[in-house]
């Protein structure tokens, strides 16, 4: 592992701030994530060109391609279809455990490359607000499944591969650091690196050669998984520079919601925002108060004042964000409810509603979710096909939210 730092000319350091071990190109004090370093990146691109999301997902592909992957088309974001232990795909891994990486079904090809849309909602109440949170994000992948007898390759060929892409999209690779961790997840584990650039995480580069035990103890498994994660919006919005990565993934549905709202994005509010967001491990509520009370102070604000231009954009970016993962939620087969899955994708529904009613929006959710669809469906055909679907689940869950806000008002 440590001969192609090496040969790429990484050095081994340890951070003054965090105490954690990371490889870079050269001498640095911290180890380029945050908090130890501030986003650096907004109105200061930190690739050759700026790139928009589905540019940086054909970016990748291609190169990916070129390097001997085979593409692979995402998989459901209804994850329940193969595995009992969770209801989503929260990351790319998700697809391949438990039935490939045990062994038992062999992979759709080796090495994958893939774009995965996965869902997370333990943060839904920081999306909008950070700048950076999202319900629904795109994680690229390049996945070996390491057998014994057909051993592709491990953490030097990852890491080079990294190393090379980021280097492709016009990324100094004197900007970039490689910092020791570990990852565990749906009961594998093993060694990783978490790949920075100027105070924001790009990809993690996991190694997967144990299994988690009941009692917490490891044991080593035959098969090992080379794992990698890659932000995509993130690399989007660093490249464009852009205030939020909201600004640099959904530009389109963006400008319209601005449109029909007449709200304006302060990009300064919004840029200062995000910044000092990164610099934060934004959990609770009490978090993001602390938060607010920051950005206000630092750019002279009364609070009152900061919230009364902040809220309305952020509601923007959270009705842009929550329709494109219900989209992916109901073409994938989840039908909102109260149980389960269900429950999930109806309170990402319902959540929208109340965004779109603090800003006085005369429209439907249908009406918004067909400027959704429309910029959707030019990178996902799936998503056409599922649009009369999509629309009248949409248009029946309104309805129902309607009636139970008039039976709640009347009781």
């Amino acid at each position: 592992m440590v001969e192609i730092f090496d040969e790429l000319g990484y050095k081994k350091q340890t951070c003054k701030t965090c105490g954690q071990e990371f490889y870079s190109q050269v001498d640095r004090d911290t180890c380029g994530d945050a908090p130890c370093d501030e986003y650096e990146f907004i109105a200061n691109p930190a690739t050759d060109k700026p790139y928009n999301l589905y540019e940086i997902q054909k970016v990748f592909r291609e190169f990916l391609e070129s390097e001997g992957h085979t593409h692979v088309h995402r998989y459901p974001v209804l994850a329940k279809r193969w595995r009992d232990d969770v209801f989503l795909v929260g990351a790319s891994i998700f697809c391949f455990q438990p039935w490939i990486t045990s062994g038992l079904v062999k992979p759709p090809a080796n090495p994958i490359e893939m774009a995965q849309p996965s869902i997370r909602l333990n943060d839904v109440d920081n999306v909008g607000r950070t700048g950076r949170h999202m319900t629904c994000f795109t994680m690229g992948t390049h996945t070996v499944i390491n057998k014994e007898d057909d051993f592709i390759y491990w953490e030097d060929r990852t890491i080079e591969l990294c190393h090379k892409f980021f280097e492709h999209i016009g990324i100094n690779t004197e900007e970039i650091t490689f910092i020791k961790s570990w990852w565990s997840g749906g009961g594998n584990e093993g060694p990783c690196y978490e790949v920075c650039c100027r105070g924001v995480e790009l990809a993690t580069l996991v190694f997967i050669q144990y299994e988690t035990l009941e009692n917490g103890d490891k044991k080593e498994i035959p098969i090992k998984v080379v794992d990698t994660g890659y932000g995509l919006e993130r690399i989007a919005w660093i490249s464009q520079g852009t205030p939020t990565a909201y600004d640099a993934c959904f530009a389109p549905v963006v400008d319209k919601l601005k449109e029909l709202t007449g709200v304006e994005i302060n990009e300064d509010i919004q840029g200062r925002n995000a910044q000092i967001a990164g610099m934060m491990d934004i959990e609770d509520i009490g978090d993001l108060k602390e938060l607010r009370q920051q950005v206000a102070d630092s750019l002279n604000l009364s609070l009152e004042d900061y919230l009364k231009a902040a809220e309305p954009m952020e509601a923007i970016y959270i009705i842009a964000d929550h329709t494109r993962c219900l989209a992916f939620m109901i073409a994938d087969g989840i039908i909102p409810s109260n149980v389960k899955e269900g429950y999930l994708a109806r309170l990402v529904l319902r959540r929208t509603i109340r965004f779109m009613k603090d800003l006085n929006m005369k429209e439907s959710l249908a009406d918004v979710m067909a400027i959704q669809l429309d910029f959707l469906s030019k990178f996902y055909p799936e998503i056409r096909d599922s649009e009369e679907h999509i629309m009248n689940i949409i248009t029946l869950e309104e309805e129902r939210y309607a009636a139970t806000v008039k039976k709640g008002k009347s009781i």
